[in-house]
């Protein structure tokens, strides 16, 4: 554990989305560049077998990026602060690496490792011509629990193919997504059930396209068990705009809707998600 203090420097996380970039050198650090510093999610209130004689655990996930000269990320944290202790504490999580051929923002591999396991989980990617990624080969050393995750590009459609080995047999999913002016505006999630997504999507600049793996389509989020599902929830990892409503098509369809709000430099400043009971997911800037 250790106790958090504002001078702690962390950084970026994602490149410009699904736009068909040629390969070229990343500008050298400046100051009119933007970059995210952190994600800072709603709090959690955890109540213990003892209360009412004890209080409350009041606790929230954060994100922090950590960056290198050429302004590409180098590190991702996933940190928990704890809000009731006195003072706050924040402990480290997850540490994502991420790793380059040359002096190009295009990560070719990247790894994560909890704190509290010595399990490392490695990604290997590649491309095609525009840069675009073609596969993402999660090796993870734990028995029967690898994943390839492929990609194929049409015109305005991104088809995301997952197959991942369990002991049981292995399982697939497809995610189709239909874009529109570099924003997935529809999306069909094909697996054990089917799921329709449709995403209204607004006009401001989503804090994650500030960071260069923004094409990686958040796939440093879906180890293990974890999948493209997580998207329905977190549609930020996605588009290039944020998002303003989702609607859910399934066999208990809903709506989420997000409010957003800017800063002074019309940056997005938070949001609120209804499905979450609106708790705010905020973000600070470099």
């Amino acid at each position: 554990m250790k106790k958090y203090f504002p001078a702690f420097t962390f950084i970026v996380f994602l490149a410009t989305i699904f736009i068909s970039c040629k390969k070229s050198n990343v500008t050298t650090n400046n100051n009119d560049v933007i970059k995210l510093k952190r994600i800072m999610n709603g709090n959690d209130t955890t109540v213990l077998l003892c209360s009412p004689s004890c209080p409350s655990v009041i606790s929230r996930n954060e994100e922090e990026f950590i960056y290198d000269e050429l302004n590409r990320i180098t590190q991702r944290l996933i940190t928990i602060r704890r809000i009731s202790n006195v003072p706050e504490t924040i402990d480290t999580m997850s540490i994502f690496n991420y790793s380059y051929n040359d002096n190009t923002a295009v990560i070719y591999s990247y790894s994560e490792k909890t704190i509290y396991s010595i399990i490392k989980i490695m990604h290997t990617l590649s491309y095609d011509s525009q840069n675009r990624i073609l596969k993402d080969s999660i090796i993870n050393p734990q028995p029967d629990n690898n994943k390839v995750t492929k990609f194929i590009y049409l015109q305005d459609t991104i088809i995301q193919l997952e197959k991942q080995n369990f002991i049981a047999g292995e399982e697939v999913k497809i995610d189709t997504m239909i874009m529109t002016a570099n924003n997935i505006v529809k999306e069909k999630i094909r697996g054990f059930t089917t799921r329709d997504l449709l995403y209204t999507v607004s006009s401001h600049i989503n804090p994650l396209s500030y960071v260069n793996n923004f094409s990686l389509l958040a796939s440093d989020l879906k180890n293990g068990s974890n999948s493209t599902l997580f998207m329905i929830y977190t549609p930020q990892y996605i588009t290039l705009n944020m998002t303003r409503e989702i609607e859910i098509i399934s066999s208990s369809p809903y709506v989420s809707t997000f409010d957003i709000t800017l800063d002074p430099l019309d940056r997005v400043m938070s949001f609120t998600n209804s499905s979450n009971g609106s708790k705010i997911t905020s973000f600070e800037y470099y």
